[in-house]
């Protein structure tokens, strides 16, 4: 037996004595900086995704509310039977009404006078009261948290002149042959981790912003010719 019988049961011994203070201390601060650093990955991928999502919810909603649109005012003044009952009513910057004889039978029936508007906007100027709400046809919501609306007239007169206007007159209202249409979406919630520095430019040219806040913003226009209310 002698030395090697000793120096195995030291070694057995060492073995069984498990880890030493510094190996302990060494494990779990390396285990604390992998967590911390898989923790911080994580919550970046979470703000990322719930940034992500807010914008898709935007864009759906923008992209929504200018379809029904694009798809109702093409239909403006739609009279098969030229009653010369049919055409756009009431235009300004912040709302727009307009008939279609979609039973065409000459009349103006339920359900064939169209307005689209903001649902809060008092002052009718196309931009949301309480920083956004949403865009309605006849009171019926097409598209939420849509900041401002802005609807641009292309009046040609009988001379052939076209004239882009916000405010036609009573005598340009059978003149307008199209109509450029701007939204402005705002995210649902704000992003503390996002400052809005840019500036949007309107269907007229106007600049709204830079609002320096903490939404996310889209905007979108489009040039919708009234295909009944005369040729370009």
């Amino acid at each position: 037996m002698g030395l090697t019988a000793m120096k195995t049961t030291d070694s057995k011994d060492r073995i069984k004595g498990g880890f030493t203070l510094v190996e302990l201390m060494i494990a779990i601060s390396v285990t604390f900086v992998i967590a911390a650093a898989a923790y911080s990955a994580y919550k970046m991928q979470q703000k990322s995704y719930s940034a992500q999502d807010l914008v898709t919810e935007m864009q759906q909603n923008i992209r929504a509310g200018m379809f029904f649109l694009a798809r109702d005012l093409r239909m403006a003044g739609y009279d098969p039977t030229f009653s010369d009952n049919f055409g756009i009513t009431t235009a300004t910057a912040g709302t727009v009404t307009f008939t279609t004889d979609s039973d065409e039978n000459g009349v103006v029936g339920a359900g064939e006078t169209l307005t689209f508007e903001l649902a809060i906007d008092a002052d009718n100027d196309g931009i949301a009261d309480n920083g956004s709400c949403a865009l309605v046809r006849n009171n019926q919501a097409i598209a939420e948290d849509i900041q401002q609306v802005q609807f641009l007239y292309t009046v040609v007169d009988l001379a052939g002149n076209v004239t882009q206007t916000l405010a036609p007159t009573n005598a340009e209202m059978r003149l307008i042959r199209a109509v450029t249409v701007t939204l402005l979406a705002r995210s649902r919630q704000n992003d503390i981790n996002h400052t809005d520095t840019r500036s949007y430019t309107l269907g007229d040219g106007t600049v709204a912003g830079p609002f320096n806040d903490n939404f996310r913003r889209r905007i979108l226009v489009s040039w919708i010719k009234c295909r009944n209310m005369g040729l370009l």
